[in-house]
C-alpha cells in the first residue's frame, strides 16, 4: 500500500470518528486532535496569524513614531515663525534638526521623471539634497532651490538612490527605481529572510535622512539572473502624484555616520 493511499484512509478514519457522537464530543474530540496529531500544523498556523498581527502592528507603530515626530517638527517650526527665532532639537550626538511646511505646486519633467515644485526656497533656509517627507514617509530630496521655490526629486524618480534596511530584521539593500517609476529595493543578500508585506525603511548606514523612517513595504520578490542577490518591489507609502504638502528636514546631518 503506498504511503498516499495509507494517508487518505487515515484522514478519513479521522474524520469519521469525528462527526460520530454529540456536539460537544465531537468539540472535545477536536479540541484533542488539534493538541495532539495536528499539533504542529496548529502552532504553525498560529504562528503565522500572530506573525502577521505583528507585523501590522509594527507598521502602524512606525506611521505612529513618524506622524509624532513630523507633528513635533511642525509646532517648533510654528512656534519659530511665531517668536522669530530657530528652535533646535538637540541629541546626544550635537545633531541639528529643522523642518519647514511646503505646499506643492506643480510638477516638471515627463511622466517617469516627473519632480515635484514647492513653494518654499533659500530665503526659508531650504537648501540642496535636504530630505524631504511626510507623515506617511519618505518623499525624496530637495535638487534645486531659488529664493521662493524649490524643486524636490521623488523617489519613484530613476536618479533617486537611499540605503534602506528592513524593520525587523535589519536586511540592508538599496533603494532604487526604475525607468517606469517601480521602486525596488536591491542588492538583498540571496538566501535573507524577505517577505511580502515586510516594512521598509531608511537604513542607519544613510548619512543625509532620519535613520529608522519609514518607505513603503515589500510587494513583490524576485531573483537575480545570476542568482548573486534577491530585489523586492517597493509600495512605497506616499502617492507621489496625490501629495499636496511635504515636510523638508532643514540643516539634517548625521554626524554619528558622518564620523564613521
Amino acid at each position: 500500500m503506498s504511503r498516499e493511499r495509507l494517508l487518505f484512509i487515515i484522514l478519513v478514519i479521522i474524520s469519521i470518528l469525528l462527526f460520530v457522537g454529540k456536539p460537544e464530543q465531537r468539540v472535545a474530540k477536536a479540541a484533542f486532535l488539534s493538541k495532539t496529531i495536528f499539533l504542529p500544523f496548529t502552532s504553525s498556523v498560529n504562528s503565522y496569524v500572530k506573525n502577521k498581527a505583528y507585523k501590522s502592528q509594527n507598521r502602524e507603530l512606525q506611521l505612529k513614531n513618524a506622524s509624532l515626530m513630523l507633528d513635533n517638527l511642525r509646532l517648533r517650526d510654528l512656534y519659530q515663525q511665531i517668536v522669530g527665532k530657530p528652535v533646535f532639537e538637540t541629541t546626544d550626538d550635537n545633531n541639528q534638526v529643522q523642518s519647514v511646511i511646503a505646499d506643492v505646486i506643480g510638477y516638471s519633467g515627463t511622466y517617469w521623471e516627473r519632480s515635484l515644485l514647492i513653494n518654499k526656497g533659500s530665503k526659508d533656509g531650504i537648501k540642496v539634497d535636504a530630505p524631504v517627507a511626510t507623515s506617511e514617509g519618505i518623499v525624496g530630496k530637495v535638487i534645486t532651490v531659488n529664493r521662493f521655490q524649490s524643486t524636490i526629486l521623488p523617489l519613484t524618480n530613476f536618479r533617486f538612490h537611499l540605503p534602506v534596511k528592513l524593520s525587523h530584521n535589519h536586511i540592508q539593500g538599496v533603494a532604487e527605481t526604475n525607468l517606469i517609476g517601480q521602486l525596488f529595493m536591491n542588492y538583498i543578500k540571496t538566501g535573507s529572510p524577505v517577505t511580502v508585506s515586510d516594512t521598509v525603511v531608511v537604513s542607519n548606514l544613510s548619512k543625509n535622512y532620519p535613520k529608522y523612517y519609514p518607505v513603503g513595504t515589500i510587494k513583490r520578490i524576485t531573483e537575480s539572473k545570476d542568482n548573486l542577490y534577491l530585489t523586492a518591489e517597493i509600495t512605497p507609502f506616499n502617492t507621489i502624484e496625490n501629495l499636496k504638502s511635504v515636510y523638508i528636514f532643514t540643516n539634517f546631518k548625521d554626524e554619528a555616520n558622518e564620523r564613521d
